[in-house]
């Protein structure tokens, strides 16, 4: 008796259950893989399609029955299997990393994260620097352009007095004072407004009393005096006192302060003084433009290296942490006076508190201070800066 085709279907999926373990769930599973291997084929697989060797695998997903074709056959069979993976093994140990060294692009892709981090941390003080520096500027720009605007109404007032002479009108004596007091007044960098001095048509209002040589002569005097004296403030080479007025007339050179950090560190203590106390003096025995530039090439080139020192791990080989924990007492002393001369500075005091662990290593210098000493003074005084910011 011949068997129908249903029965003949469930007969050969009862085979294909007990032996091969085909069943519904396989072939979906079937089906999706090979969706997913023709999908890679027309999204990424365009580079491989011009190989020849892997051309027939692009027809593979629409073949019904690949186990019969003739192309693909020897898919199917185990040596074929066996051979791709004693090939993938001998690829993998032509690449064994333990065997070769890693190439130097890999280390320029993933440099150190450390390194990394305190490039950000300098990069970030700079930029911190960059903006206070053009604050000051835009603050210089103002008073510039305030004096500016004063010395043209100043200007004005003389003129119209210069006119009203030439016209024969008797000058009164309080006019000359009041635009000497304005002249005098913007060299202080304050501001006196004028007052109604002339009339609608130019002329002085109220005409007088005569006016002696020896007033006009003490305006006058006394307003040159006012100007030698603000020009003589107005270059002041120095912040403390005792500066040699010869310094201010030498021209700065610059520094490697990469050897600089490193002689802090390993020269002898005599030196470590001498050359803290050279850097201190940039900053105190020379002009004004020489101590701003000085001041910028420090914070650009961190010379403390507060971008390295944490609190976490103190033992850092920074200069900061082995200045102030250094056992010569000249050391520590010159340390003490470049850190009070920076915290001087408006920028300087920016650029010590960006780090609160150099600051509580501070703190705990002066604790171990046991006597009152410059050591303590001048890290007291410091801290006290600080606190203006």
């Amino acid at each position: 008796m011949k068997k129908s085709k249903n029965a003949l279907e469930e007969e050969w999926n009862t085979m294909a259950k007990d032996r091969f373990g085909i069943n519904d769930d396989w072939r979906e599973k079937r089906k999706q893989r090979l969706n997913d291997f023709r999908i890679f084929l027309e999204t990424k697989g365009e580079l491989l399609s011009q190989i020849s060797e892997f051309l027939p695998f692009y027809a593979f997903p629409y073949v019904v029955n690949p186990k019969n074709h003739p192309v693909y056959r020897e898919l199917f069979e185990p040596e074929w299997a066996a051979d791709l993976k004693k090939k993938l093994s001998a690829f993998l140990e032509t690449i064994d990393g333990e065997e070769q060294p890693l190439p130097k692009i890999l280390f320029l892709q993933q440099p150190d994260d450390v390194h990394r981090n305190v490039q950000l941390k300098q990069l970030q003080n700079r930029l911190v620097d960059a903006e206070k520096r053009a604050s000051q500027a835009h603050q210089r720009f103002s008073k510039i352009q305030n004096d500016y605007q004063s010395l043209l109404g100043i200007t004005t007032d003389l003129v119209d007095t210069l006119e009203a002479a030439l016209r024969g009108e008797q000058i009164q004596g309080d006019v000359l004072q009041q635009i000497c007091s304005r002249l005098v007044a913007t060299q202080r960098g304050t501001t006196i407004w004028p007052t109604d001095s002339y009339d609608e048509n130019g002329g002085l209002n109220g005409t007088s009393a005569s006016t002696n040589d020896v007033d006009l002569f003490s305006y006058g005097a006394t307003l040159r005096q006012s100007l030698r004296y603000g020009t003589s403030n107005s270059h002041t080479p120095k912040i403390g006192t005792g500066e040699d007025r010869s310094t201010a007339s030498v021209k700065l050179c610059g520094l490697n302060f990469d050897k600089i950090k490193n002689a802090l560190k390993t020269l002898d203590p005599r030196e470590v003084w001498r050359l803290l106390q050279a850097l201190r003096w940039r900053l105190t025995r020379v002009t004004v433009d020489q101590r701003e530039l000085a001041l910028t090439a420090f914070i650009a080139n961190d010379l403390l290296e507060l971008t390295l020192y944490s609190e976490v791990s103190p033992t850092n080989d920074t200069v900061l942490g082995i200045c102030v924990g250094s056992a010569s007492p000249k050391v520590v002393d010159a340390i003490a006076r470049l850190v009070n001369a920076l915290a001087s500075l408006a920028r300087g005091r920016a650029y010590l508190s960006q780090n609160s662990a150099a600051v509580t290593l501070l703190t705990r210098r002066i604790f171990q201070e046991k006597e009152e000493s410059a050591v303590r003074e001048n890290m007291i005084g410091a801290l006290q800066k600080l606190s203006l910011r």
